[in-house]
Formats: structure tokens, C-alpha cells, sequence
């Protein structure tokens, strides 16, 4: 079992879930303009300066920059590399380490996250010097939330 997440460029990412669902499925799938996937001079500069910041917690499994020789390979990270983002699995014991990590560096380099292995799948956007959930596949305002307010206790 894999902890996954998805770093974007905000700017070529659509602002509404649905759409932002369909946009992240094709940017995704398999593309045969772009040869090497584990090659992160594809991605664009901001995503390349995030990744030059992540690696050094996470080194690549895989590609030009994958260390030779890893000893541990639990602290690894599997990139997939695209134009406007970058797809990353990382083991399940890594999950909070890495959620973190990934979390700042996007943060720090004003990009989009995509947290795949959450029950909400959300999806945090820039908002001035911070990431904050732009949206979600659950609604917050669920009917069991409208119902809440008839069940108070008095």
C-alpha cells in the first residue's frame, strides 16, 4: 500500500472539483509526447525548485537523479513527472512524514497538493503565504451536517 500525493501548478489546474477531477485524470494518463517520466527537467521551473527542496528528504527512486546505491528504502519517494505537476508514492509508513513535508515544501514554493490518500481527496490551493483546502470530493455541508442543528440538546 502506497501513501500518494499530486503537486500542481495552481495556475494550470481548473478552480472547481469536478473539473479539477478531469483535469487531473488526463494530466495523469499516459502521454506519448513525453519519453522520460522520472525525468523532472519536464516539469516546469517552480515544480523542478519544489522538487530540488523535497529530494533532499526523499530522494527518487527511479531516473537521472535517483541515488546510486540507497540504503534505505523506506525514505524514498516514486515521481512522476509532468509539465504542471508531479505525482509522488511513497511507502505507507511514510505517510505522515511525507504528507508534512510535501505539505511546506508546496507551500514554501506557492504550488497546489493534491492529497489522493485522504477520505476527502482535498485539494489545497495558494492562498497568500499559505495552502488552504479549495475543495473537496465530500461536501463539508452534508446532509447529516443540515440535520445536525435539529438533534441539539437543550
Amino acid at each position: 500500500m502506497s501513501y500518494d500525493i499530486f503537486v500542481f501548478d495552481p495556475k494550470a489546474a481548473p478552480t472547481g472539483h469536478a473539473e479539477f477531477m478531469d483535469w487531473f485524470t488526463a494530466e495523469t494518463e499516459a502521454s506519448d509526447s513525453i519519453e522520460d517520466f522520472t525525468d523532472p527537467k519536464i516539469a516546469s521551473q517552480q515544480l523542478q525548485g519544489w522538487f530540488s527542496q523535497i529530494s533532499r528528504t526523499f530522494p527518487a527512486l527511479n531516473g537521472p537523479t535517483a541515488p546510486a546505491g540507497v540504503k534505505d528504502m523506506d525514505e524514498i519517494g516514486d515521481y512522476t513527472f509532468r509539465p504542471h505537476s508531479v505525482y509522488i508514492s511513497f511507502g505507507w509508513s511514510l505517510a505522515q512524514k511525507a504528507a508534512q513535508e510535501v505539505f511546506e515544501t508546496a507551500q514554501a514554493h506557492r504550488l497546489g497538493l493534491f492529497d489522493l490518500s485522504s477520505a476527502t481527496r482535498d485539494v489545497y490551493l495558494p492562498d497568500g503565504n499559505r495552502l488552504k483546502i479549495a475543495h473537496s470530493s465530500k461536501s463539508k455541508d452534508g446532509l447529516l451536517t443540515k440535520l445536525g442543528g435539529l438533534f441539539k440538546r437543550t
